[in-house]
C-alpha cells in the first residue's frame, strides 16, 4: 500500500519474495524505486489513476539482484471515514513466466511463417533451378541477409556444384563452382550434415578481407538421412546467430532437402516414363502395321483374330496417349488462345479412316489449346469401342450466345440414364468393354479447363438404347485471319 506521496507503507511477504528484498527494506521506500527506469512514467500514471479508480498496467520491475521481471499491477484507491483518502493499494502479479512463454510462441510462429514461405516457394516451382533460386531468394529476404548460394552434391557424391547464387561479393572464397567435399568447412557441412556458423568472418577467413563479409552460415540440405547439398548465407553486417535462428535455418535446410528429393524423384520418374512411352509407342506402331497387313492376307476366323490383335495394340496406344495427356494437363499452365475447331476436328477424323464419321464443317473458332484434339480422339474412340465396327458417328457444332456447342453422336448401344452422370469419373469402367476409364475423365478435365462443360444425352431423346450424344461447350472467339488452327 502506498501513501498519498507514493511511499510504500505496507508490503506483503509475497511482494518481498517477488522483489527479492526484505519487507523492512520495501516499507518506507518510494514504490517507483522498484520500477524499471523505462517504465517509471507509466507507473506514475498508474498511481495517479489509482487515486480515484481501479487501473491496471503491465510494467517491468527490478529485483534486488538487478534482474527485470514482468508484472501485472492493479491500483485502487483506499479511503476511510476519517481523514478520507488514505492512499493507493497496489496488487502485483509476477507474469514473467507467461511473458517468456508468449515470446517463445511468438518466435516459433515467426519461424513457422518463414518456413511456410520457403515451402510455398519450393512447392510452386516448375523445375530444380527455379526451386533453388526461389528458395534462396526467399530465405535471404526473410532473414535480411545480403547474399547467398546453393550447392548440390552430384550423384557420385564426389563433389558439389554451385547451382544458384545471389549477391555474393567478388573475392568471396566460397564462390567456387565445384567444391571439394573434403575441404573445410564443407567436410562438416556436406559430409556430416553439421551447420557451420561464423560470426567473426574476417578473423576466421582473413583471405576474404576485401569481400566485406561479417557473418556467414552454411546449412546442410538434408533429405531423409542424406545430405544432398548446402545453403550458404552471407551478411555484410555484424550478426550473431541466435539459437532460434540456428534452429530456423536447420529447419529450412530440411524442408529444402525434402523438396529437392521430391523434384529429383519427379524428374527421374518423368525420364523413365518418357523412355517407356517412346519405346512402347514405336513397338505399338510396328505391331499395328504387321497386324493390319496380316488381317489383309487372311479370311474367316483368322482375319477376326488379327483384327482383335490390332485392336488390342491400339488400346495400348490409347492408354499411353491418355497418360501423356494427363501429364501435360498437370504440368503445363493453361495458355488459351484462338483455335480453329474445324481444323482440329478434321485432323482427328483422319485417324479413324475405317469409321463411318459424318462431319458438318463450320469455320468456328474457340478459346482452347492444342490439347483440344484429345477431346475428339477420346469421344470418337469411345464411340467406336462401344459401338463396334458398324457404328456411325455424327459431329456437329453451333454457336449460342458467345459459346460453341459441339455434339458427338453415335449409333452404338447408348448409355443408360443411371450412368450418364458417372461416365466422366476417373477409372470408371463399363462392364461391356475393358479399359481404364480415363478417356471421358480427360475429356471433362480439358473441357472444364477451357471454361466449358460436358454432358451426355440420348441421340434420340427418350431412347438411350439408340445411341449416345456427348455434348460440350467451349468459349467462342472471333475468327483469326491468316491462321489455319
Amino acid at each position: 500500500m502506498l501513501d498519498p506521496g507514493g511511499t510504500t507503507i505496507f508490503a506483503s511477504a509475497r511482494m518481498a519474495e517477488i522483489l527479492g528484498y526484505a519487507v523492512s527494506r520495501i516499507q518506507g521506500a518510494s514504490f517507483l524505486s522498484f520500477v524499471d527506469p523505462g517504465d517509471v512514467p507509466r507507473a506514475k500514471t498508474l498511481i495517479e489513476q489509482g487515486e480515484w479508480r481501479r487501473a491496471e498496467a503491465e510494467l517491468r520491475l527490478r529485483r534486488s539482484d538487478g534482474a527485470a521481471i514482468d508484472a501485472l499491477l492493479a491500483a485502487s484507491p483506499v479511503t476511510g471515514e476519517s481523514p478520507g483518502y488514505l492512499g493507493v493499494a497496489v496488487g502485483v502479479m509476477d507474469v514473467t513466466g507467461q511473458k517468456i512463454a508468449e515470446e517463445k510462441a511468438r518466435r516459433r510462429n515467426a519461424q513457422l511463417y518463414v518456413i511456410n514461405q520457403v515451402v510455398r516457394t519450393a512447392t510452386s516451382s516448375a523445375g530444380m533451378d527455379e526451386l533453388l533460386a526461389g528458395v534462396l531468394e526467399k530465405t535471404l529476404e526473410l532473414l535480411d541477409f545480403e547474399g547467398g548460394s546453393v550447392y548440390l552434391i552430384d550423384p557420385g557424391r564426389s563433389r558439389a556444384e554451385l547451382v544458384a547464387e545471389i549477391g555474393l561479393p567478388k573475392g568471396f572464397s566460397f564462390r567456387r563452382r565445384i567444391v571439394d567435399l573434403n575441404a573445410p568447412p564443407y567436410d562438416a557441412v556436406l559430409g556430416q550434415g553439421m551447420a557451420h556458423f561464423v560470426e567473426d568472418y574476417l578473423h576466421a577467413y582473413p583471405q576474404d578481407a576485401g569481400a566485406g563479409i561479417q557473418a556467414f552460415a552454411s546449412i546442410p540440405i538434408i533429405a531423409g538421412e542424406r545430405v544432398v547439398g548446402a545453403v550458404n548465407l552471407v551478411s555484410r553486417n555484424v550478426h550473431v546467430f541466435s539459437p532460434d535462428e540456428r534452429d530456423l535455418l536447420a529447419s529450412i535446410g530440411r524442408e529444402v532437402g525434402s523438396a529437392v528429393e521430391r523434384m529429383r524423384l519427379h524428374e527421374q520418374a518423368n525420364f523413365y516414363l518418357d523412355l517407356m512411352t517412346h519405346d512402347i509407342n514405336n513397338a505399338n506402331t510396328v505391331a499395328i502395321g504387321y497386324a493390319t497387313l496380316l488381317a489383309e492376307t487372311l479370311s474367316g476366323p483368322e482375319k477376326d483374330l488379327a483384327g482383335k490383335l490390332a485392336a488390342a495394340v491400339r488400346q495400348s496406344a490409347e492408354i499411353i496417349g491418355n497418360v501423356s495427356t494427363i501429364r501435360r494437363i498437370a504440368e503445363e499452365a493453361l495458355v488459351p488462345g484462338p483455335v480453329n475447331l474445324d481444323h482440329i476436328a478434321r485432323s482427328v477424323i483422319c485417324f479413324f479412316p475405317d469409321v463411318d464419321i459424318r462431319y458438318l464443317p463450320e469455320d468456328r473458332w474457340v478459346s482452347a489449346d492444342d490439347l483440344l484434339s484429345a477431346v475428339f480422339v477420346n469421344l470418337i474412340g469411345n464411340a467406336v469401342k462401344f459401338g463396334g465396327p458398324g457404328v456411325s458417328v455424327l459431329i456437329t457444332s453451333r454457336e449460342e450466345g458467345g459459346t460453341a456447342l459441339v455434339s458427338v453422336e453415335d449409333t452404338g448401344p447408348g448409355i443408360p440414364d443411371a450412368e450418364k452422370t458417372r461416365v466422366f469419373e476417373k477409372f470408371r469402367k463399363s462392364g461391356r468393354k475393358s479399359g481404364k476409364g480415363l478417356g471421358l475423365h480427360i475429356t471433362r478435365t480439358l473441357v472444364e479447363r477451357y471454361g466449358g462443360r460436358v454432358w451426355v444425352d440420348d441421340r434420340v431423346p427418350g431412347h438411350p438404347e439408340r445411341g449416345a450424344a456427348v455434348r460440350f461447350t467451349l468459349p467462342a472467339c472471333p475468327p483469326v485471319t491468316g491462321r489455319s488452327g
